[in-house]
């Protein structure tokens, strides 16, 4: 019980929860005027920085740890990343009979490399962040070939 209240207030207090919360709340006011423009100009540049600040950090985190995570383990989350979970998509989309457009977009979305934000999370949490980098730096090289190829299957 107590650790189930440890972890909710982890949780709540997590900037990516903390901004999806209020912009969920924010998008059922009114609109407010000039405030909102300011409002929305200045959440606009700080959500800007927030990719570069994470990239950074990435790269901080990669240049200072030595990496002994054998390949294998290394390469499993980038095969299921890249290969798996888009052929699931794709096999999804055709099971259900979706069109050829919806098929080919969420095929191609699901083929995108590991997000940099889930760096950030595994930090802030203290998952493995070594196989978490590894992961994020190996599908983001092997995406420019799995993507393309995809696009080529798809167009």
């Amino acid at each position: 019980h107590d650790n189930l209240k440890l972890y909710l207030k982890e949780f709540f207090k997590n900037p990516l929860i903390i901004a999806l919360i209020a912009g969920m709340i924010l998008s059922f006011l009114p609109s407010f005027g000039w405030i909102e423009n300011v409002f929305k100009s200045t959440a606009s540049m700080v959500g800007a920085t927030a990719s570069p600040v994470a990239l950074i950090a990435l790269g901080a985190f990669l240049s200072l740890q030595s990496h002994h995570i054998p390949l294998s383990l290394r390469a499993a989350p980038a095969v299921l990343k890249l290969f798996a979970f888009p052929l699931l998509i794709f096999l999804i989309f055709k099971k259900f009979g979706q069109p050829l457009n919806h098929t080919s977009i969420s095929t191609f979305l699901a083929g995108m490399p590991t997000a940099v934000s889930t760096f950030v999370i595994a930090k802030k949490f203290g998952i493995d962040q070594k196989l978490v980098a590894d992961s994020l730096l190996i599908t983001t090289a092997l995406s420019v070939v799995t993507l393309s190829t995809l696009l080529y299957l798809i167009l």
